[in-house]
């Protein structure tokens, strides 16, 4: 769907690589506009809405709050290791974490 418009256009400028190079730069500047003008309009967002003033202060300031899923991943996981340790019947426990590939995997 989208290669027929492509090759059609294509199609036209067959024998001018001036046009297909103008074209193609065009298309880039105008995409680079685009996404610079996009950010620049976030950056205003985030000042308006969340008195965001990086000139002053980078940081954002972090509670312990902010960390409450990672203990619970932290947690599950010391559990999970707690658990293969003993090698009990754990699996009975209802552990929400297995391991695949060195990775860990939470269920529900």
């Amino acid at each position: 769907m989208v290669f027929y418009p492509l090759s059609y256009v294509l199609q036209i400028f067959r024998n001018s690589q001036k046009k297909i190079k103008k074209t193609v730069i065009v298309l880039i500047s105008i995409t680079t506009f685009i996404f610079t003008a996009r950010n620049i309009d976030r950056l205003f967002d985030e000042r308006a809405v969340y008195n965001y003033k990086p000139e002053i202060n980078i940081f954002y300031k972090v509670d312990k709050n902010h960390f409450r899923v990672e203990k619970e991943f932290n947690k599950l996981i010391k559990d999970y290791k707690n658990c293969l340790k003993i090698n009990n019947k754990c699996k009975k426990k209802n552990i929400k974490v297995n391991m695949f590939l060195n990775k860990y995997i939470f269920l529900n």
